[in-house]
């Protein structure tokens, strides 16, 4: 398979990378190969082969199948938030992303952020119309025509568009899927702010869409869908928190962003207060240096007083990360190699571990459509 992206570029990788990222050995890269029929290709101009992002996921997929990667028992959703900008929310949210579509899992992105940061860190551009797409040489389906809004029914700005109309498939039918976003969300959200039980409409969107209730969007097939919201306080990201069964907040860690992560808790509880229902907390610190005396100062505040909710794994500061931006590929794919793509790795791990047990253990609670 052509290893080149939509956007330009190519990603390329060895066997022993795919096994470095699925977590075997590459002698049994081998023996996957034959199984799947999915094979490394060779690249013009190099004796060596190499496998696509879309190889990997098919490949992913194909163990999940056969029973190689345990199954979730219910589609788990998780809103990554923190009311406080730059603490690399929307990377964090990719990053779980493709690690949990790695392992085999099904997964949908849902950027409810009207900048669209993740929906131009995947490589699309949100401020592209079709016709200067087309001016420009640009490949119209980097375009973004469709939003979260566009499957609501809420007439006449909303007009339940079909689901397979609206997502985004930057890595094939495999990776990871992403319904994108653009500046519209801002009127999408007044809109959204006057209607009768505001705050518990997407929550009733994906219910009904996970449960098959829904003609034009059916997301039954998804293990796990993530929402990458907006730092403020908006009423989306009050949808997202109603709607997940998990929030996953990245904290950097200095004075502003362990404020943040406090502010955060009161929200949780009003929250609680309102709609008898919060999400579990997961706690990731990000931009991790070991070196400086007051990072690990601030972590051993967060140790103190959120362990209950700290990942045991943090994911260290790192050039990486912004190659990757810059490259518009997640650094999982980009560098998986990388310290700091091992690290996401293992926060994916902890992550998906804590989601299981949430899982499990979970019950119906008043008021609330889970």
């Amino acid at each position: 398979m052509d290893t080149s992206l939509p956007w330009g570029g190519s990603v390329n990788l060895r066997a022993s990378s795919v096994a470095l990222m699925m977590g075997f050995t590459p002698a049994y890269m081998t023996k996957l190969e034959e199984l799947s029929g999915i094979t490394a290709k060779k690249q013009p101009n190099s004796p060596s082969k190499f496998f696509s992002p879309d190889d990997v996921f098919q490949i992913a997929r194909f163990r999940w199948n056969r029973g190689d990667v345990a199954r979730l028992d219910k589609q788990i959703s998780i809103a990554v938030y923190l009311p406080k900008g730059g603490v690399g929310k929307t990377t964090t949210a990719i990053e779980l992303g493709v690690q949990f579509a790695i392992q085999g899992h099904s997964v949908l992105m849902v950027d409810l952020d009207p900048q669209g940061d993740m929906s131009q860190a995947l490589g699309y551009d949100p401020e592209l119309t079709d016709e200067y797409a087309e001016q420009i040489g640009v490949p119209l389906g980097l375009v973004v025509n469709h939003t979260i809004s566009d499957l609501f029914d809420l007439p006449p700005v909303c007009k339940k568009t079909p689901l397979d109309k609206v997502i985004k498939k930057p890595y094939g039918e495999c990776g990871p899927h992403l319904v994108p976003a653009d500046v519209s969300l801002i009127d999408f959200e007044e809109y959204l702010s006057i209607q009768v039980g505001k705050e518990n409409r997407l929550l009733r969107l994906m219910s009904d869409a996970r449960d098959g209730r829904l003609p034009h969007m059916d997301t039954s097939n998804y293990d796990i869908v993530i929402y990458d919201c907006p730092p403020g306080g908006s009423t989306l990201t009050t949808n997202a928190l109603l709607a997940s069964d998990i929030v996953v907040s990245p904290v950097s860690l200095n004075m502003f962003s362990l404020k943040g992560i406090s502010r955060f808790g009161g929200r949780l509880q009003r929250l609680n207060e309102t709609f008898h229902y919060t999400p579990d907390v997961i706690t990731i610190p990000v931009f991790f240096e070991a070196k400086l005396n007051r990072v690990m100062d601030n972590m051993g505040h967060l140790r103190n007083h959120f362990r209950e909710t700290t990942t045991e794994n943090t994911v260290r500061k790192s050039e990486d990360l912004s190659a990757a931006l810059d490259a518009r590929v997640p650094v999982s794919l980009l560098k998986p190699k990388s310290k700091v793509a091992e690290d996401y790795r293992m926060v994916a791990a902890e992550v998906i571990a804590k989601a299981i047990k949430r899982a499990s253990k979970q019950m119906a609670l008043p008021g609330v459509l889970k």
